[in-house]
């Protein structure tokens, strides 16, 4: 989200952890799950590891990305970690943390999605079809949909679509000028039918490489948060495809990479190449194979009750 993003948001955070500290209290739980989250959960943990509790952690925080040394803190007050990226494993392990991957929810959410058609203009339907996933948060709206915007008007004769995110309107969107159609609830089938997508880092990425739609991933963010970001964090790539596959599988632009001269090449490429729409789709199987099968919430909820039984 960002760093000087979150300090806006400190006083609803700070209401909510003494109200789930309560929550907690009161029901005296056998064990507590935490989720995703960490500059939240990580309190959680240390408050009900204190209280004597067990706790487990589902999608833990990505220490081996930035402030590695949060892995001691979980082996602390964490009884078991559930990982979904498969390459984490052998990192917490190395902590001497115990964990296991179950899988990957994002994978087991498309696994057999079946896409329904789309009301888009007829006149449209020989165009090849751009997907604009600008993301799901205000600020990424506001860094990323201008671009996009930008970029489009140099492909007048291609059909491009915004996937509009959980929590928006239109209006959300119109507010930046665009012309260009917002589609809600069907960002899955407007993936599976695209010829390419411009996608803001995050787990849209993952989505988007599942359904086999060849993507540029971009990213923009304030400066402030930007410059103490390449301090801090540790990996060379910022999109799921790549960090699964450890390799550059889609470009990632990022900041001042991220401009329109550069998107707009990199979409022109896949529009216009075989050779990197093949490619792209082969790291993709892949990345789906590395990934494993489908059955991640239900391996993760087997081994809690085993842990608690």
């Amino acid at each position: 989200m960002g760093f000087v993003e979150v300090i806006k948001k400190l006083p609803s955070i700070l209401k909510l952890l003494k109200e789930v500290k309560k929550d907690i209290i009161q029901f005296n739980p056998d064990v507590v799950i935490l989720i995703d989250y960490p500059g939240f959960n990580m309190k959680i943990a240390k408050f009900a590891k204190e209280r004597g509790l067990k706790v487990i952690y589902y999608i833990p925080p990505k220490v081996w990305a930035w402030n590695t040394k949060r892995a001691l803190k979980l082996k602390k007050y964490c009884d078991e970690i559930l990982t979904i990226l498969p390459f984490e494993t052998d990192f917490y392990k190395s902590f001497g943390i115990k964990n296991q991957y179950v899988g990957n929810p994002t994978f087991d959410q498309l696994h057999d999605f079946k896409p329904t058609e789309l009301n888009l203009p007829k006149e449209s339907s020989k165009k090849a079809l751009v997907a604009l996933l600008p993301g799901s948060r205000k600020m990424e709206l506001k860094n990323m949909l201008p671009l996009m915007d930008e970029v489009a008007r140099y492909f007048p004769n291609q059909k491009f679509v915004i996937c509009g995110a959980p929590g928006f309107s239109a209006k959300d969107y119109k507010q930046f000028g665009t012309d260009i159609p917002v589609l809600f609830d069907k960002t899955y089938d407007i993936l599976a039918c695209a010829d390419a997508a411009l996608v803001a880092s995050g787990t849209a990425t993952l989505e988007t490489a599942i359904l086999d739609c060849p993507q540029v991933v971009l990213y923009r963010a304030s400066p402030i948060s930007i410059y103490i970001g390449r301090l801090v964090i540790k990996v060379k790539y910022i999109s799921l495809v790549n960090l699964i596959l450890n390799k550059v599988a889609i470009p990632e632009l990022i900041q001042q990479d991220c401009n329109v001269e550069s998107v707009r090449n990199h979409l022109q490429k896949i529009l216009t190449s075989k050779t990197i729409i093949k490619g792209q789709k082969a790291h993709y199987q892949e990345m789906k194979e590395i990934l494993g099968k489908p059955g991640c919430n239900s391996n993760a909820a087997r081994i809690i009750l085993k842990s608690i039984s």
